[in-house]
């Protein structure tokens, strides 16, 4: 058959901690060429080993069913994943003589095989970092050797060329982190900076109230201190015209008796006169008393009311110094406010540039593991037989098989070669 798909991957299925069957698609030669990687719920990637961790069963006939399923010794829990794929050794192991048999079969296989390792070539290369078709500056990828880049950043230079860093990414991390945390810390200090310029301001607020309150109380105080002393003062004038009115009534009591004894004669009738004179003299007395005593009374009022005004005038001269106070507290909150905004600023943008450090570290890391996995011949290997063959062999129809020699044929040890196939010891 042709191979007439680029699928050369089955999955990734997801554990649900019951299945164990996992099938594939895609035509092997022999069960080697099938690779199993384990997910773990951290994402950490594993290759299973076939008889351990898994076993296989082939479809019989590759050309007409291609694949097979494999069977997992414990069932992948959730959140654990597993792929399966074809990885085939760089080999040719066609061997065509001149003037021998033809066989279309092993001229297919061979050609099978250059198609899925052109396949696999392809899907490494999907996953793998290439530079861009329109890039013809010549970009260098070449690396350091590996004495050189241990430890070091994979960065790109100036002219676009990829290359490491000349510091240690460790170093690079610590510094970033501790970056953070002094950005973090300073934001907290900005932050009880600026809580308690927000108390002291609101305590200066408190006692500019306060004083404006006793300003508006001594104001009252002064208002009613004024009209008390305006009503002593209507008391004191109405008391001085009683005055002038009493001195009036005793000069006309006086002019009365002197008149009344004139006219009279009578000292009776001029006692009498008298005695009403007295009386109005009396009366006149009292409503001097009571003018003084309203005067005094007055004059304490517009004492209190002055003493008042004092007292409201200083509340009032304190109230000016807290305000003045109380602008420079707001003042030193709008710049602890504005240092706090900075400050987390920072905190935040050193946060990110951490994450993002640590985030590369492990996509750089889980590229090379996945490289590793996906390609095992990208390091040198040696491949290697025993020298005594113990047990029984039989090389399938239409199959060629090699051996590297000398190799000893073990006692009742039985080797079978069945049609069209053929061993080769080297």
């Amino acid at each position: 058959m042709t191979v007439s798909t680029t699928n050369a991957k089955s999955g990734p299925y997801n554990g649900d901690g019951s299945t164990t069957g996992f099938s594939f698609d895609f035509k092997i030669f022999e069960a080697a060429n099938v690779v199993v990687t384990h997910v773990d719920g951290d994402g950490v990637e594993s290759a299973w080993t076939q008889g351990v961790d898994y076993t296989i069963s082939v479809n019989a006939n590759q050309s007409v069913s291609p694949g097979g399923e494999i069977t997992a010794t414990t069932a992948p829990a959730v959140g654990e994943k597993v792929v399966i794929s074809r990885v085939l050794t760089a080999t040719q192991g066609a061997s065509l003589e001149n003037q021998g048999a033809f066989y279309p079969k092993v001229i297919e296989n061979a050609l099978d095989r250059a198609a899925m390792l052109v396949q696999q070539l392809d899907s490494a290369l999907t996953r793998a970092i290439v530079i861009s078709e329109s890039d013809d500056t010549g970009t260098a990828v070449a690396l350091p050797v590996e004495t050189l880049r241990a430890s070091k950043a994979l960065i790109f230079d100036a002219d676009g060329n990829v290359t490491v860093s000349t510091d240690d990414y460790e170093d690079q991390l610590a510094n970033v982190t501790a970056q953070a945390s002094a950005a973090s810390t300073s934001a907290t200090n900005a932050a009880a900076s600026a809580s308690a310029a927000a108390s002291s301001a609101t305590s200066a607020a408190a006692s500019a109230t306060t004083a404006t309150t006793q300003a508006t109380n001594a104001s009252n105080s002064a208002s009613a201190a004024s009209t008390s002393a305006s009503n002593a003062a209507a008391s004191a004038s109405a008391a001085q015209t009683a005055e002038n009115n009493a001195e009036t009534a005793e000069t006309n009591a006086e002019t009365a008796l002197a008149d009344a004894l004139a006219i009279y004669g009578s000292i009776a009738a001029v006692q009498t006169a008298e005695t009403n004179a007295a009386a109005s003299a009396a009366a006149a007395a009292t409503s001097e008393t009571n003018a003084t005593a309203s005067a005094a009374s007055a004059s304490a009022s517009a004492s209190s009311a002055s003493a008042s005004a004092s007292a409201a005038a200083a509340s009032y001269s304190s109230s000016i110094a807290i305000y003045g106070s109380l602008a420079a507290v707001q003042a030193a909150q709008a710049a602890a406010a504005a240092s706090a905004t900075s400050a987390a600023t920072s905190a935040a943008t050193a946060t990110t540039q951490a994450t993002a450090a640590a985030a590369s570290a492990d996509e750089a890391q889980a590229a090379w593991t996945a490289a590793l996995a996906a390609n095992p011949d990208m390091n040198p290997a040696v491949r290697m037989n025993p020298s005594t063959l113990t047990e029984d062999l039989t090389i399938p129809a239409g199959y060629n098989a090699y051996s590297a020699g000398p190799l000893t044929i073990g006692e009742d040890v039985d080797v079978t070669l069945n049609d069209h196939s053929n061993w080769s010891v080297l």
